[in-house]
């Protein structure tokens, strides 16, 4: 277990310093012409998501008060029942979101935002608060997989990733908020995450290994400890990449494989959760 631990720490901060660039590719939304914009919602919810949506942005520009705010939109969610439709459905669970955010004493603006293009999305019309953000690397992209393997060729060549071979997963049911997720298992390590269609943003990420796999080989080690390392580095891209791993190291105590432990830490870009219960290991990164 010794030589383990020491593999993964020294291959984190191997591929850690020697990741390089992110990509911030930027996707459009698509408009339709009909009614209702080509969405889920029937004319007489469309026109309430519309009021809504004006109700949330006049109070993000300090048109309205917030008490005006909470009062219009509550009587707009008294118009909207849950009935089984999707669109219609999914406005409820909207407005219902904002007026308990609007009743909140501390109101959380970044929530209001949020929902306010929850709105939008549902409406087919431009996000303006999470397009305009910062975003986290596309990791179904050429360009992170190309980042990752100039990594990991630096010191195993059977490490390479393949981008063919990612698997995508739509998730079936129905989704408050449209989200894609995706699995690659390569050397046993897997990688699971997901991101917000409208968007493309990543929403969370996790990297994990079973310590109690019969099949588990030095190999496994290394790709763990590099995946954790290139990853984390590329989302924190502000930091010296050395210096952060070795931070990262410390504060989730990624020396300790020896017992149960749950461990997080807060970056101004990315919560980590570190996680080793029953020989299991998962590093859970998600960007704020």
């Amino acid at each position: 277990m010794k030589k383990m631990i020491a593999i993964v720490l020294t291959f984190c901060m191997v591929f850690g310093v020697s990741a390089c660039g992110n990509n911030t590719d930027n996707t459009g939304t698509e408009s339709s012409t009909n009614n209702t914009n080509g969405t889920a919602l029937d004319e007489e919810h469309y026109n309430y998501a519309t009021e809504a949506l004006a109700i949330v942005d006049k109070f993000l520009n300090n048109e309205i008060e917030k008490e005006n705010a909470a009062s219009e939109i509550t009587a707009l969610s008294k118009k909207v029942v849950e009935n089984g439709d999707y669109g219609i459905d999914t406005l409820n669970i909207t407005l219902n979101l904002l007026e308990t955010v609007f009743e909140l004493s501390n109101l959380n603006i970044n929530s209001v935002e949020e929902y306010r293009d929850d709105l939008a999305a549902l409406l087919n019309v431009p996000l303006i608060y999470r397009e305009t953000a910062k975003k986290a690397f596309d990791v179904t992209s050429k360009e992170f997989f190309d980042a990752v393997n100039t990594s990991l060729q630096s010191t195993d060549s059977s490490l390479v990733l393949e981008l063919d071979k990612v698997e995508k997963i739509e998730k079936e049911e129905e989704n408050y908020l449209p989200v894609s997720f995706y699995v690659l298992k390569h050397n046993n390590v897997l990688i699971e995450y997901e991101t917000d269609n409208a968007t493309d943003k990543l929403l969370s990420l996790e990297i994990g290994l079973n310590f109690n796999e019969k099949k588990l080989k030095e190999d496994d080690i290394v790709a763990l400890g590099g995946y954790i390392g290139v990853t984390s580095t590329m989302l924190e891209t502000e930091k010296e990449a050395k210096e952060f791993v070795y931070e990262l190291i410390t504060q989730l105590d990624l020396e300790n494989f020896s017992e149960n432990n749950v461990r997080s830490y807060d970056t101004d870009n990315i919560h980590y959760t570190k996680m080793f219960l029953s020989n299991n290991f998962a590093l859970v990164m998600k960007p704020k």
